[in-house]
């Protein structure tokens, strides 16, 4: 996520300059590419940590080890991952799976239609037809407990390193970030701009350490500027804390 890259509506971007008096002080010591950088980048990062915006993969898995890397560098971490299909349900027609399912299915269902009661039930003497609901599920509990799929995520080398022993489906749901002030939820839009605001006191009050002339008439008040900075950051921050880093939030 490039700082410079950053749209936000004036709005938006005057509501975080209002921290330091705009519009009343027209020059609140930034430029707006430096408050871009200084902080609402790492405001929006802080919030993108906790609420990626989710985009979904769906890709084959084999039976052989693969490495995934992320897809771009606009992507954090990951909302879900999970092996689907293992028993060859969705696969393509041609699976031997799926081949077997499709003479199983014509065995429990054939002929249901045309031999439908007044009523509209269709004919399933002692509830035989559910024998492939049956079948399924054990299906499915023998190659849980028989197979083995591991994915693992590497955070450091933005990577995942998937295997399995059954030809299956991968589904994937990685967790990105965006340059665009619009994408943030609007439940969380003002406590985006708080943060904000934070980080700018902040870089103001470390800016401010070197320049203080203490026999100024004027002076800007270091410590104040750090106190409501780091009291506005805990407060958000806190309230966050509930919500889990897009590392994995889901992986089965």
């Amino acid at each position: 996520m490039n700082p410079q890259a950053i749209k936000i509506k004036d709005v938006y971007f005057n509501q975080i300059k209002s921290a330091l008096g705009f519009p009343v002080v027209p020059k609140v010591h930034l430029e707006d590419h430096e408050i871009k950088e200084y902080a609402i980048w790492p405001a929006l990062y802080q919030y993108y940590l906790k609420f990626p915006i989710p985009s979904n993969e769906l890709r084959n898995q084999l039976t052989t080890e693969e490495t995934i890397p992320y897809p771009d560098d606009d992507t954090i971490g990951l909302v879900r991952i999970a092996t689907v299909g293992k028993t060859g349900f969705g696969q393509r027609m041609g699976n031997n799976s799926d081949f077997w399912r499709v003479v199983r299915y014509n065995q429990e269902f054939r002929g249901s239609r045309t031999r439908a009661g007044r009523g509209g039930n269709t004919f399933n003497p002692e509830g035989l037809k559910y024998n492939f609901i049956q079948q399924q599920q054990l299906a499915d509990a023998m190659t849980n407990n028989l197979d083995t799929f591991r994915h693992i995520v590497d955070p450091y080398a933005k990577t995942i390193t998937v295997f399995s022993t059954a030809v299956a489906m991968l589904e994937i749901t990685w967790g990105k970030v965006s340059n665009d002030f619009d994408k943030i939820k609007p439940t969380q839009l003002i406590r985006v701009i708080d943060l904000a605001k934070a980080y700018l006191w902040r870089h103001l009050a470390m800016l401010s350490v070197p320049l203080v002339d203490t026999g100024a008439e004027k002076q800007i008040n270091v410590d104040k500027l750090l106190e409501l900075s780091e009291k506005t950051e805990d407060k958000i921050l806190e309230l966050w804390m509930n919500h889990p880093d897009a590392v994995v939030m889901r992986m089965n």
